[in-house]
């Protein structure tokens, strides 16, 4: 501190203010932080959009079980890799629309590595087949009564119940 004279009075002068080094750190500080804080928030909004297409799959899944319970023949989902579509089967395999969607074909977003071919079919009784005709057994079958994509789908065979592993 520097004290001034000023008609024989003592002020004193207090330097304020932060040096260059503090301001350096800090702005390093925050810099790290922010880094850290954009990453975090988009790992959430990755989640959370995976987590919706599961649960738009799980949906459409009920769908197909739903309308095989109120209805004749099968119906069901075809996957071919990131694409799903609604089915009913009768004596040959019609295509049909998820109720609010525009296109027939549903994209399914999951990560580049996964991806599911097949058939998961419902009938009257609500059971889970994977070729129609054949019930799907968990434990000789479990690839088609599992689907992986961000996270395990469970169709349980007999009662076809849908829900997460």
């Amino acid at each position: 501190m520097e004290t001034l004279n000023c008609n024989n009075r003592q002020l004193t002068k207090a330097y304020t203010g932060f040096t260059i080094i503090e301001v350096i750190i800090v702005m390093t500080v925050m810099g790290i932080l922010s880094a850290y804080v954009a990453q975090t928030s988009l790992q959430i909004v990755d989640k959370t959009q995976e987590q919706g297409e599961l649960n738009r799959l799980k949906a459409h899944l009920k769908y197909a079980q739903t309308r095989a319970t109120n209805s004749e023949g099968l119906w069901g989902i075809e996957f071919t890799g990131n694409q799903y579509q609604l089915f009913r089967f009768i004596s040959a395999k019609e295509a049909q629309y998820f109720p609010g969607e525009e296109n027939a074909n549903l994209l399914l977003t999951m990560p580049k590595d996964k991806s599911y071919t097949g058939f998961i079919w419902f009938d009257s009784w609500g059971r889970a087949y994977n070729i129609p005709g054949t019930t799907l057994n968990t434990a000789t079958s479990p690839i088609s009564s599992k689907l992986t994509f961000v996270s395990k789908i469970d169709i349980e065979a007999n009662t076809g119940y849908v829900h997460d592993a």
